[in-house]
Formats: structure tokens, sequence, C-alpha cells
């Protein structure tokens, strides 16, 4: 990016796998330009370590003064048009227009409604439990949040992805450490957290987390979702955080680019198989086969296994001939209130 970008811009890395760039003095050519020097760039695979990786773009761009006088206008008017991008898919950009007009306006509703929830203590703790496939017995919880709104209560897992992009994803799991503080001597089960990219990337996550492990009489779990252990600074945060007496599990495992052999370079507990291979596997042979060397290979490595998703009986047949350590699905449980779990084990 470097390379082809002119020498007065600015590049700055936002999110994970985000970047934002300046363009100063510039036009719609040049940066029409600009945005085909970049995927042109992009279309040719990269080598590391001799191998070839294929990397795809979206695009989202606005401009000065038509779309925003600051830079908080301009910069949520070109993440509203990233996410029209992205609808489209690989490969693609959009520029802002004033038809979207109406998103940012839903976009900046949306912020100031969930500031006002958080403000009233609106998001509740959720459990749901995961299961020995040996005997389905209850072995730990993942705590989940839920919205309550408008006598309602709601999954965040639908606003999560904002939650994240507008910033408010740290106080919401600020809110989250303090609540938990208050079950965890009632609760007899393991529980795991999830980390967001956001919290990863504080400076503040290490100090968090070491006073919310004090409150624990044993090592809990922080959730990690997969695509961030690409990133070498992710994997030496969460070195230090395992330092803390911290367990780590690699959430949604699978949907991700890692191989299976870079499970062994992981600093992992517990992996946990996606979803989406769950489902599959009873149909698609070659998915059951992915499964199957995921907790094969895991076994070998010492590290625990949880399928995610499990709803009926033959998913959980399957896992345990597959000897896979943990269910965790409606078949078994679904979420409940954290004070389900009191005095529970």
């Amino acid at each position: 990016m470097k390379k082809i970008t002119p020498k007065d811009s600015f590049i700055a890395k936002t999110e994970t796998d985000e970047f934002l760039v300046i363009l100063f003095k510039t036009s719609k050519n040049k940066i029409a330009s600009f945005i085909m020097d970049l995927f042109a760039h992009f279309y040719e695979p990269f080598i590391v370590n001799e191998k070839s990786i294929i990397i795809t773009l979206n695009i989202g761009i606005s401009l000065y003064p038509q779309d925003g006088t600051n830079d908080e206008e301009l910069l949520t008017k070109a993440i509203v048009a990233l996410g029209k991008a992205k609808k489209e898919g690989e490969n693609t950009f959009f520029v802002f227009e004033e038809n979207l007009e109406k998103d940012v306006r839903n976009h900046i509703s949306l912020k100031e409604q969930l500031a006002k929830i958080l403000k009233e203590r609106g998001f509740l703790l959720f459990a749901q439990p995961y299961f020995l496939t040996t005997n389905k017995e209850i072995s730990g919880a993942e705590i989940l949040l839920r919205i309550s709104h408008n006598g309602n209560i709601e999954s965040i897992a639908n606003v999560i992805e904002f939650l994240e992009t507008s910033g408010l994803i740290l106080k919401v799991e600020d809110y989250l450490f303090e609540e938990i503080k208050k079950f965890v001597k009632n609760v007899r089960i393991p529980l795991s957290i999830n980390i967001s990219s956001k919290s990863l990337a504080s400076p503040d996550i290490l100090s968090k987390l070491r006073e919310l492990r004090e409150y624990f009489d044993y090592p809990f779990i922080c959730e990690i979702t997969e695509r961030l252990f690409m990133e070498k600074s992710a994997i030496e945060k969460v070195n230090k955080i395992k330092e803390l007496d911290i367990k780590i599990a690699i959430d949604d495992f699978g949907t991700g680019y890692s191989s299976l052999s870079y499970i062994e370079n992981l600093p992992v507990d517990i992996i946990k198989i996606d979803i989406s291979f769950i489902k599959r596997m009873l149909n698609e042979p070659r998915v059951l086969a992915i499964v199957q060397t995921i907790i094969d290979l895991a076994k070998k490595l010492n590290i625990k296994t949880i399928a995610e998703g499990v709803e009926n009986e033959d998913e959980f047949r399957i896992l345990r001939l597959l000897m896979c350590d943990y269910v965790q699905g409606y078949y078994l449980s679904k979420p409940a209130p954290i004070e389900s779990l009191i005095n529970l084990k």
C-alpha cells in the first residue's frame, strides 16, 4: 500500500483487517486511478514462506467536503460505504452517496440507543453451558450478553459488529467484567468470556483481566476468534494473558484462513469447532473428515475441543464417536440467565 500511495497521504491501521487511507489535495479521477492501482497490486498473490497467498479487498470511500466537514463525519460515511462494498462481494468498492444518508442517520441513532441501554444497565448476562460427550455432564459455560429493550430480550449478535466499529464494545465489555464479579463466587462451574479485537488491542486489557482473575478461584477462559490469531501482536498479547493463569479458547475455529498445522504454534487450551461445520458434517463426508481431523490433531497437541451449535441427537452421537471432548448447543441447553448457574454442580 505504501508503494502505490502518494507520498503526502496518510495510512493507519484501524482494525485487525482494516486500514484507513487519507488522500490530500486529490480529485475523483485520481481517486479512481488509485483504486484501480490498489486492486491491480493485490490481484497478484503474495509469497510468504514460499506459500502463495491471495488477499481480497473491499473499499469504502467518502469525499471532503461533500460527505462531511470533519473527521468523524467522513469516517462514519466511509464505514457505511465499506459495508455496502462488502455486501457486493470480494474486490469491490463503494463511494458514499447522498442516498446513503438514511443509513448514516440509522447508524447514529443506533449508537445513541445502545449507549442509552448501557447507561441504564439494560445489558443482561446469560450463559450457555457445554457438556462432556462421555456422560452429558455439565463442564462449564460461556457468558453471553443479551439486550433488554422495550420489554424484549434480544441477542447481542445482531449488533456486535456495530458495537465494534462504533467503539462502544469496550464500554460494554467493562460492564460485562463488573457484572461477572457479582456472580463468580456463587457459580461452581468454569466460565468463559469473549474478548473482542478492540479489547485485545487495548493497552488496558491485561490489567482488566488481572483484576478479574483475582475474583476467580480457577483459571477462567478467554474466547478469541480465530482470525485474530493471524496477527503476531495478538499472539504476543495472548501469551501475556496466559501468564495471568487464564486459559485461551479459539472461537469459531475453521472460519479463518489458518492451516491446521498452524495450531501447534498457538498458545491455546481449547478449540471451539465452528457451527458451520457441525451443521454440514452429517451430509457432507468431506466436512466430517475435517471435523475428525481437527479433533484428532487437537488431542495429539493436548488441546480440548468443543463443538458449537449441536442441536440434535445425531450430531451429538457422531461427535461422541469422534471423541470430541465437549458439545454446546440447543440439544442439551439453550442460553439462560446467569442466575440459573448459581450453586449448579
